[in-house]
């Protein structure tokens, strides 16, 4: 049966940073966000519904795995995927 509490109430402070590490990770992961695109810290917070600490949070996290970078004037993006990498998963697949 469907817990209504886990819906309705409140996360926890680090809980929000959490929820929008594995948001923004999803999207990169299966491609809503693409190689090499450029994100902007307000889009993203209206796009996902997200509040702008939990997106910086989310976006240093997702730096420190790889999976984004950022530049001091140019901001956040999606790292790309080089064609050595997508045969590594391709083989690592099979």
């Amino acid at each position: 049966m469907l817990d209504k509490d886990a819906y309705t109430s409140p996360l926890p402070i680090d809980g929000k940073g959490d929820l929008a590490e594995k948001t923004l990770r999803r999207a990169i992961v299966s491609c809503v966000l693409q190689p090499g695109e450029r994100l902007s810290e307000a889009s993203l917070v209206q796009e996902f519904a997200l509040g702008r600490g939990a997106v910086r949070a989310a976006l240093a996290q997702l730096k420190a795995s790889g999976l984004v970078s950022s530049s001091p004037r140019s901001g956040w993006v999606v790292a790309p995927v080089s064609a050595s990498e997508i045969r590594e998963l391709c083989a690592a697949r099979r």
